[in-house]
């Protein structure tokens, strides 16, 4: 059965999926990678967070005074109509933030409708 909003369980159990901490430790080794790795020219110069999420701030924090040659940019997306406010932790460790993708910026990004993963591949739900 594909996914769908209508189809919704009472949660009992909350695991924790350790996403916060994986996304800080890639941004950290993409970082460090770049410092000790490739030729200069090669190099990135920015890194780019989308989400509000403060558990990042630490990683923003250890990254700003590691590489204080990359630029650090935030984007804190949210649904049409709210607004959300700009948490300070991550704000004062970024160059530059966003509060709104496009809707054009969003569709031209997106996954294709399959993923390949190592197991069963992963279809994108019709509602998105």
């Amino acid at each position: 059965m594909p996914a769908s909003r209508q189809n919704q369980v009472d949660i009992w159990n909350l695991e924790e999926k350790e996403t916060d901490v994986r996304i800080a430790i890639a941004m950290y080794r993409l970082a460090a990678k770049q410092c000790w790795g490739d030729a200069p020219e090669d190099r990135i110069q920015q890194i780019v967070l989308v989400s509000g999420d403060t558990d990042q701030a630490p990683a923003l924090e250890a990254i700003r005074a590691d590489f204080p040659h990359l630029r650090v940019g935030i984007i804190v997306p949210h649904r049409k109509g709210g607004e959300r406010t700009l948490p300070g932790s991550l704000r004062n460790n970024a160059d530059w933030m966003r509060r709104r993708i496009s809707s054009e910026e969003l569709e031209a990004h997106q996954f294709p409708e399959r993923v390949h993963t190592r197991k069963k591949p992963a279809d994108k739900p019709d509602y998105w």
